[in-house]
């Protein structure tokens, strides 16, 4: 049993500003050691629980903030994807795993007492609908488990995060909250030593489910896909619409449509990235 774990690092233990999240910023060791933390509970429930295999994928920002080092007790049995561009981003390997994990995720863009909630990219996006429906990264990387009939077991992050998952994915979704919300950039905060029990104890549940047939229920759809991405600014959608095969929405969005939810990942990474990188 293979256990897939996606990473990001806004929704991690005492994670609530920008500057904790930025290699740049002298803070950022501190959202680096909660990220590590956080994947630590989980990778130790993960084997308690079962798992013979896990893949670790850091996804947060360029990608690289979890050191392979800090994984190196347990044996050979956790492997890491670092670093970027990847394929498939924050989903890429999955195809090769029997769950998912997401941990340390956030709300999507627009979510009222979400810590640094976004999707994708801050600086750029207003919103996603994905066939009709709004949502986030969780909702968008469900959908490449899905494509994949992959189960998403586990989310992790803020309250925000975890209601999110479970109206995306299904009240059967194991989720563990590590904090509560007050604003963007404010929240009340449980400490480590306690999260780092309620997390391997969610990661152990989770595994165990699935080692014993318990896979869960994804409710993201697969197949045909209609993408829709509002940006900012107007400049961003004229940059994103230039790519062949969109179409131009309105004057913030632009539209993608296809089959297959791993495609449907790529042109979502691939649009937001250039119309992120159009001045304003």
């Amino acid at each position: 049993m293979k256990i897939y774990m996606s990473v990001d690092m806004e929704g991690a233990t005492g994670v609530v500003r920008s500057e904790q999240t930025k290699a740049s910023r002298d803070e950022y060791r501190f959202g680096q050691a909660m990220q590590t933390h956080d994947l630590k509970a989980a990778i130790e429930g993960a084997l308690e629980g079962g798992a013979r295999e896990i893949l670790v994928n850091d996804s947060h920002d360029g990608m690289i903030n979890i050191s392979p080092a800090d994984l190196s007790r347990y044996g050979g049995r956790v492997r890491i994807i670092s670093g970027s561009p990847k394929t498939l981003g924050m989903m890429e390997g999955v195809e090769c795993c029997d769950g998912a994990f997401f941990l340390c995720y956030h709300a999507m863009a627009g979510t009222e007492r979400a810590i640094l909630d976004h999707t994708i990219s801050g600086k750029a996006v207003f919103g996603v609908r994905l066939n009709d429906k709004e949502v986030g990264e969780i909702g968008l990387n469900a959908a490449v488990c899905s494509e994949h009939s992959i189960p998403v077991l586990l989310v992790t992050g803020d309250t925000a995060a975890c209601e999110e998952a479970r109206s995306a994915l299904g009240q059967e979704v194991l989720t563990c909250s590590v904090k509560r919300g007050i604003g963007h950039s404010s929240a009340d905060c449980l400490p480590p030593d306690d999260t780092f029990e309620i997390i391997r104890k969610g990661a152990f549940e989770a595994a165990k489910s699935l080692k014993y047939g318990g896979t869960g229920k994804n409710e993201i759809p697969r197949g045909a896909f209609q993408m829709d991405i509002s940006f900012h600014y107007t400049s961003q959608a004229d940059s994103a619409a230039t790519i062949p095969g969109t179409t131009r929405i309105d004057g913030r969005t632009v539209r993608i449509k296809g089959i297959g939810m791993d495609l449907m990942r790529r042109w979502a990474g691939s649009l937001i990235s250039l119309g992120g990188s159009v001045a304003f």
